[in-house]
């Protein structure tokens, strides 16, 4: 190292027997003179300064021992003991300070570290436990899906038997019913028809050619003006049912020799007649159905052709009388069923429509129960009724059928039970008994019908069913 005047040490050798006095530290002369704080900066500034000006230098003691080059004009051993022991502070405070620095990055450094640490740590087990529960989750969705699979196939299994059991069950009812069709000859369908069909060839073969000839027309409008006047004057008198069958007997034979169709034509107009009748006088009281169906009974007797034309014109008005349900939601099974429309096109209400059904069917329920030889027609027409669907399911189905229903069942118990028990005994009042069960009408609601049914029903199990009715001589 070259001398000059901008140097501290003026030899090569001074610099290192200073350096050799220096502690060891670790540290060479570069890093040394980087430690020097700013006081050491204008030291050196300052003895530049003095040497620019040719100033003797000011003398600067590294070490306790070192000799001054120059020696100085004031300045005392003590000076540089302090002032060495300052700049060694310095030093070691400096070191000192760099020490805590880099403990303190690496301090903070090894907590970053284990905060990225516990961090990965943490999402590492957040992310297997994401793995988990999704697994978890996917295993119970396989599962769940497994058992309602299972389940879902094990409905179809108890649907689809129960289906192969209703099938089976239906096609033996089927055969069953077609059985005893064949064997008791009863399909109601069938004889509906039949007597729907009686009620066409009249309107064909008989009313239509009277209404075409005009010496016919005006026979049959004059013979008429005879029968509904007698048919007033019924009463529950024998003598006086017998005078009217007499008069009403006479008018048929005058008709006979018209020919045919005139004969026809004036038993078809006496059984329109009856059903007038019946849909004034006997819905209002029941009672009077008996006298006309005696009346009806015996002109039967006498004219063959009259049994036929009375039911059909009966069925027609009354389909109770050959129980079938229509489909009350079409304009053909309203009418079907009996209801009247009115002017403003409307049908009838449900309360006098089903005064008039009953008014018609007590006549028919009172006709076949008045002669023993009709008690298989009284059989099967209550049977019938009891084979519909019951009026405990109309509740939740139709209620409005329901409610006619029972009117109907409590009308024939009134006209017709006390005759089917007496001809059929202990078989009749199992009948009877299923007409008014709750298992036939249930335990409650329906409205008036239902309660009506009911209370009837309770009269029969005390003694008191039926209507109270005879004739006088």
């Amino acid at each position: 190292m070259e001398t000059n005047n901008d140097n501290l040490f003026h030899s090569q050798s001074q610099l290192n027997r200073f350096l050799i006095l220096l502690p060891n530290t670790g540290l060479d002369a570069e890093d040394i003179w980087d430690l020097y704080n700013d006081e050491t900066r204008r030291i050196f500034a300052a003895w530049k300064r003095r040497s620019l000006k040719k100033k003797p230098p000011i003398p600067i003691y590294s070490i306790e021992n070192a000799k001054p080059t120059t020696l100085p004009i004031t300045a005392s051993k003590d000076w540089a003991k302090k002032r060495n022991k300052k700049e060694n502070d310095i030093i070691e405070s400096t070191i000192q300070d760099i020490e805590r620095v880099q403990e303190e990055q690496a301090r903070i450094e090894r907590e970053k570290r284990e905060r990225e640490l516990r961090l990965k740590i943490q999402q590492e087990e957040a992310e297997r436990k994401r793995r988990e529960e999704q697994e978890r989750k996917e295993k119970e969705k396989r599962e769940r899906e497994l058992l309602e699979a299972r389940e879902r196939e094990k409905r179809e299994r108890e649907e689809q038997s129960k289906k192969d059991e209703l099938r089976k069950t239906q096609s033996h009812a089927s055969q069953r019913e077609k059985e005893l069709k064949e064997r008791f000859k009863d399909d109601p369908k069938e004889d509906a028809n039949y007597y729907w069909n009686i009620i066409e060839t009249i309107k064909s073969d008989i009313t239509k050619p009277v209404s075409e000839n005009k010496d016919l027309k005006n026979f049959c409008f004059s013979q008429r003006r005879k029968i509904t006047p007698r048919l007033g004057q019924i009463t529950k008198s024998n003598s006086q049912i017998q005078k009217i069958t007499s008069l009403l007997q006479g008018t048929f034979q005058e008709a006979q020799t018209k020919g045919p169709v005139v004969y026809k034509w004036i038993l078809n107009f006496f059984c329109k007649a009856v059903v007038k009748q019946a849909e004034a006088e006997v819905s209002v009281n029941l009672s009077s159905a008996f006298p006309l169906a005696k009346l009806c009974l015996l002109l039967c007797f006498q004219n063959p052709d009259l049994f036929d034309l009375l039911l059909a014109r009966l069925q027609k008005k009354c389909p109770w009388v050959i129980p079938e349900i229509y489909d009350l939601h079409t304009e053909i099974g309203r009418k079907k069923m009996g209801y009247k429309k009115m002017t403003d096109g409307r049908y009838e209400q449900q309360a006098p429509y089903i005064e008039r059904q009953c008014g018609i069917f007590a006549v028919y329920a009172a006709f076949v129960s008045l002669d023993d030889s009709l008690a298989p027609r009284s059989w099967r027409l209550f049977s019938r009724l009891l084979n519909l669907t019951s009026p405990r399911e109309f509740l939740d189905k139709d209620i409005e059928l329901g409610q006619i229903l029972c009117s109907i069942v409590t009308t024939y118990l009134d006209i017709a039970g006390r005759a089917l028990l007496r001809t059929y005994g202990n078989q009749a009042r199992k009948l009877l008994s299923a007409s008014f069960s709750k298992l036939y009408v249930g335990e409650e609601r329906g409205g008036s019908p239902y309660g009506r049914l009911r209370i009837v029903g309770e009269d029969w199990l005390n003694g008191k069913g039926g209507l109270d009715f005879s004739f006088e001589p």
